[in-house]
């Protein structure tokens, strides 16, 4: 039998921006398809068998390329993004030392009433003065104003009041009271929290100072214990001064540690996610210009062949190269969506909406307002993909909601549905079991200035994405 041959003709596409290019393809004898017995051959059999040796050749002269570097890459993550981390353990320490500063401001308070008597009675305010202050720092720190006191500057003026309030406290006690003493020596262990060394220098330094003057100029401590044991009473807590700054710089270093490690991680999912992306590209266009253009050309000769002699084993072929047509076009676009250069994200991402709808029986809508193309559309495009086929997959959800605007220099992309929700941390417990899809979603958006948050709401689950677009910088 001789071998097939098909006409080249160019099958425009239902999705915007792909079209099927002129090709030719060569049929393969009928002899190198395996024919189950030796049963007699219809003359409508060729074109089926061409197709499926043209997929087979298509299958074996398919090698993956080695990803390639292109300007599309998503930027590396800087040492600077990681701030956050630093800034959420700063806050922790200084909600603790608040707490604490509280407890501080209480005893100081207790004390003056039961038996510390006020060496100058005019000042006998400070304690409260001091409370109040405590009171007002837990308020804001745990409250949504929280980053006014997370600054530098405002920490240590925190320690300065600290100091000088329990400094003047000692001063208005009368002589040889032991209760402001040891307020002093609390304040070490109110700074073993910090995180930065600098600033625990200034603050050790200045306790230890105070706490040399208090005991050395108290006459009635001078005269009870003398001059050797308050030399050793300094000593020592000098000693308990430098272990706390040793505690605060071993913890700084190993903050700059878990940062270090924290920023590696974020690269290696850009790096996972460029490669998954730059590798279903390849698979994308080679499905596009391989086994779809060889089921076209055969849905074209079955036609062909229909209009000349109808049969029904025909028309069932027919059907099933139809339904693989879509399903290899809607692959395609998935995989490689060139709509983005054609139409837009806009168009791109109700397009991806209407299929996952399709496929699954749930009711997508959208709301989309983004007139203008812009170069981090296809890390949106990515997010919003992997936000669509979680929903499918997992969220068991009825209704879901795409909204996808432009304001401010900013795209906003926001995902809801009416499923059974997700955890706020869920991305953390998926990443430890090895699922990187929403984690390397949240890096890639974080590597290019934006922010995905897991928003708590009645029912279903609500994913905020912000992405500061490239046009506006």
């Amino acid at each position: 039998m001789r071998p097939v041959s098909f006409i080249a003709r160019t099958t425009p596409s239902r999705y915007i921006g792909w079209s099927s290019p002129t090709t030719t393809v060569t049929g393969c004898d009928s002899r190198a398809i395996v024919r189950p017995l030796d049963r007699p051959t219809s003359s409508h059999e060729g074109p089926a068998r061409a197709v499926i040796c043209a997929c087979r050749a298509a299958s074996a002269a398919y090698k993956p390329r080695r990803p390639s570097t292109d300007s599309r890459k998503v930027p590396v993550v800087e040492a600077a993004d990681l701030d956050q981390i630093r800034h959420a353990r700063e806050l922790n320490a200084l909600r603790i030392v608040a707490l604490a500063r509280l407890g501080v401001a209480a005893v100081m308070i207790i004390a003056t009433h039961v038996g510390v008597e006020p060496k100058w009675p005019l000042f006998s305010w400070v304690p409260y003065a001091y409370g109040v202050i405590a009171v007002v720092a837990v308020v804001l720190l745990f409250s949504a104003r929280s980053h006014y006191l997370v600054a530098s500057r405002t920490q240590l003026v925190l320690v300065v009041v600290d100091v000088a309030a329990i400094f003047t406290y000692k001063i208005i006690s009368a002589d040889g009271a032991y209760v402001p003493l040891l307020v002093l020596m609390l304040l070490p262990i109110m700074v073993v929290l910090d995180v930065s060394w600098r600033r625990a220098t200034v603050a050790l330094t200045v306790i230890a100072g105070t706490f040399a003057v208090e005991i050395y100029t108290d006459p009635v401590m001078r005269a009870q214990i003398g001059f050797g044991p308050m030399t050793l009473a300094t000593v020592i807590f000098v000693f308990l001064c430098c272990t706390v700054w040793l505690a605060v710089y071993a913890q700084g270093r190993q903050l700059d540690e878990i940062a270090r490690l924290s920023a590696s991680r974020q690269e290696l999912l850009v790096d996972i996610m460029t490669a998954s992306d730059e590798q279903q590209r390849v698979i994308s266009e080679f499905i596009h210009d391989g086994p779809l253009q060889s089921v076209l050309m055969a849905r074209q000769d079955i036609m062909s062949v229909l209009k000349r002699t109808p049969d029904e084993a025909l028309e069932r072929a027919l059907a099933g190269l139809r339904d693989a047509t879509d399903q290899m076009r809607q692959a395609t676009f998935e995989l490689h969506p060139a709509v983005l250069a054609g139409a837009g994200l806009a168009r791109a991402v109700t397009q991806l909406a209407d299929a996952n709808s399709e496929r699954s029986g749930i009711d997508i809508s959208t709301d989309i307002d983004y007139p203008r193309p812009d170069a981090t559309d296809p890390i949106v495009f990515s997010v919003a993909r992997e936000l669509l086929s979680n929903i499918v997959r997992h969220s068991r959800a009825t209704r879901a909601t795409v909204t996808l605007k432009a304001t401010g220099g900013v795209c906003h992309l926001d995902v809801v549905d009416d499923g059974i929700g997700i955890a706020a941390d869920a991305a953390v417990n998926r990443l430890r079991k090895g699922h990187i899809g929403l984690a390397s979603q949240r890096a890639r958006i974080e590597a290019a200035g934006g922010m995905l948050q897991i928003l708590q709401v009645p029912n279903g689950t609500h994913v905020a994405v912000t992405v500061p677009l490239a046009r506006a910088a």
